[in-house]
């Protein structure tokens, strides 16, 4: 073959590599190009999900209640830290299998065939929380859960301490309108009658102003107004102090008080306090105490701590209302005692906690009762 033949040969097999490479090289260009913009898409992505992961999480923690987001299938994708705990680990089960809860299955399945937010109440583990429902855009839905079960029983609390407070107005009220209705209907002309009734009438109010300082004063101890102020307090003469003070009316009942406390023994207490603990319980020992009874109050030191006990020979108190005599107007059964406002032991009960105490009672009905609490000892 003639050599400039084959040399042309050699040039055009030479421009051709030439161009596929030049075409190579423009396509592996664009390739990185193409790389370039995928991998910065992947890091937006994968930036936009860590956002939308530490949104989640951060909404799951501001957020008291139990969050789920669950798919159109009821399937759960997502929770927040409280609804782990409620429900154990329940991503990627169905709502039913995960709360076992039938109400918030058809909860769910009507708010995502509505597609609108819904509230709702229902139960979980004998406990009410409030359930609400929000749309995705998705198709799903974000379902919250708020344990209200603590809300209602302050609005129970609320409605019986309304409910207590009309019924013991209402009783003294009614009273001192009967005793002026019959007053003004003629009884002044009786000096004998009139004078019999102006006493009953002082008597009513005393207790309407008793009910309005104990309540007062009940007020004050529960938000913290009442400091205490400790000092080492000898019990024994602060208990001889209250027994002289109902000494006459326990003498006018027939009834003995007796007190068993070692004259150095004494506690780290605010007196003025602690004397209206012994008052209270002394009280309700003496209400409750039939004729011929007896009452004692007695101290002994118990490790760090003081025990203080009044114990009277009265009926008793059933044992399924030891733990509420306590509570604020909780009256025991009638039979056993007359009137009072039921905030006594409320108000000790609050002063002894106040002072790192407990306060509890003890019986057995028809054998009388004993009424303790504790003290730090000096």
């Amino acid at each position: 073959m003639v050599p400039w033949v084959i040399a042309g040969i050699a040039l055009v097999v030479l421009a051709v590599l030439a161009w596929r490479l030049w075409l190579t090289q423009r396509e592996a260009r664009q390739l990185n190009r193409q790389l370039a913009a995928a991998q910065q898409d992947l890091g937006r992505a994968q930036a936009e999900e860590c956002t939308l992961r530490d949104w989640q999480t951060s909404v799951g923690k501001v957020i008291e209640g139990a969050l789920l987001a669950l798919d159109t299938q009821q399937r759960v994708t997502w929770t927040n830290e409280t609804a782990l705990e409620l429900f154990g680990a329940p991503t990627g089960k169905p709502l039913i299998e995960a709360t076992r809860s039938l109400e918030l299955e058809t909860l769910v399945a009507e708010a995502i065939r509505l597609a609108e937010p819904l509230n709702r109440r229902v139960t979980l583990n004998s406990q009410t929380y409030a359930a609400r429902t929000a749309p995705l855009s998705t198709g799903g839905i974000l379902l919250a859960l708020e344990d209200v079960s603590e809300v209602q029983r302050l609005g129970r609390v609320r409605r019986d301490f309304v409910a207590n407070i009309s019924h013991e107005l209402r009783t003294p009220l009614a009273s001192i309108r009967l005793l002026v209705d019959t007053l003004q209907a003629g009884a002044l002309a009786n000096p004998t009658v009139a004078s019999d009734m102006l006493s009953k009438i002082n008597s009513e109010v005393d207790a309407l102003s008793q009910l309005a300082r104990e309540l007062l004063d009940l007020a004050m101890i529960e938000s913290g107004q009442m400091p205490l102020r400790l000092a080492s307090t000898n019990l024994l003469d602060l208990a001889q102090a209250q027994v002289e003070r109902f000494s006459p009316q326990a003498l006018q009942n027939r009834l003995t008080i007796t007190l068993d406390i070692a004259p150095g023994l004494c506690a780290l207490a605010d007196g003025e306090m602690l004397a209206r603990v012994l008052s209270n319980l002394l009280h309700n020992a003496l209400k409750f105490t039939p004729p011929g009874g007896q009452i004692k109050v007695s101290a002994r030191k118990q490790g760090e701590n003081v025990m203080v006990s009044v114990a009277d020979t009265g009926p008793g108190i059933p044992h399924e209302e030891l733990s509420r005599i306590f509570e604020r107007f909780y009256k025991v059964d009638r039979a056993r005692g007359q009137s009072g406002t039921g905030l006594g032991l409320a108000i000790a009960r609050h002063i002894v906690e106040g002072h790192g105490g407990r306060i509890w009672a003890e019986s057995e009905p028809g054998h009388g009762a004993t009424l303790r609490f504790t003290l730090p000892a000096c």
